[in-house]
């Protein structure tokens, strides 16, 4: 799955898989450094998606769960390209 194949590649260096999450969004690679902006990005992401959800879920996940929420950005931006 591709949440397993990205924990392999990102497992000790996840501000590299949110920068291109951040880049694929159209956003700058500086964003996860930003406080609050993975936040953001997730609901941008989700909205451009039209993915059902809230921003307080947002913040849940990636306050959370931060891993397993950049893993969901990616997957959602490779499947819908």
């Amino acid at each position: 799955n591709d949440c397993g194949r990205f924990k392999k590649q990102y497992t000790f260096i996840p501000c590299i898989l949110g920068c291109k999450v951040a880049q694929d969004n159209g956003d700058s690679c500086c964003l996860p450094f930003l406080p609050g902006a993975m936040i953001a990005l997730r609901t941008s992401i989700r909205s451009k998606y039209n993915i059902e959800g809230s921003v307080c879920d947002d913040w849940v996940v990636m306050a959370c769960l931060p891993l397993c929420g950049l893993c969901q950005m990616a997957r959602e931006q490779k499947m819908r390209g």
